[in-house]
């Protein structure tokens, strides 16, 4: 079963498979560091174009990018992410897309753009729990897809109505 917490509105979320096109980038604010929080700014350098994640970290590339946190060995908790512009996001998931999950917090000024006429899973749980937390407004024309399980909380005033 599906937990689903929506405020503010109504939406319904189908259980589809994740975009195979989508390029998947690691959340990596720490770079080889070890934290089991991992706050930062998505619009900085914080990316990693590997789930083994490194010294090279990249900055968010825009249209099919998928964003993964809980990856590697270092990347692991909580993670506290303020989004404070435009992104187009093409899925967000636990790093390896297996447990452990995470708990997963965007927050800011910013909007998230689900692309056009594709379908955006939306993950983070794994064997030890995991929830998401949106905080921004989410546009865009495709659909939003709740995978595997977990909670997915969207607090903001959304004008998303794609399915």
């Amino acid at each position: 079963m599906k937990k689903v917490l929506l405020i503010g509105s109504c939406l319904i979320l189908s259980l589809l498979a994740r975009t195979a096109s989508a390029t998947l980038y690691y959340w990596d604010p720490v770079g080889t560091g070890t934290a089991t929080t991992m706050p930062g700014t998505w619009e900085t350098s914080s990316w990693a174009t590997s789930s083994a994640l490194s010294a090279s970290t990249v900055a968010w590339s825009e249209s099919t990018v998928a964003a993964c946190f809980c990856a590697g060995s270092h990347a692991n908790g909580t993670f506290t992410v303020t989004m404070n512009n435009t992104h187009t996001v093409a899925g967000i998931f636990d790093g390896s897309l297996n447990p452990p999950g995470c708990f997963l917090t965007i927050s800011g000024t910013g909007t998230m753009v689900l692309p056009a006429a594709t379908t955006q899973g939306f993950s983070t749980y794994g064997s030890d729990g995991g929830t998401m937390t949106v905080n921004v407004p989410i546009t865009g024309a495709a659909t939003l897809a709740l995978e595997l399980g977990g909670n997915i909380a969207l607090y903001a005033s959304n004008s998303y109505s794609a399915g």
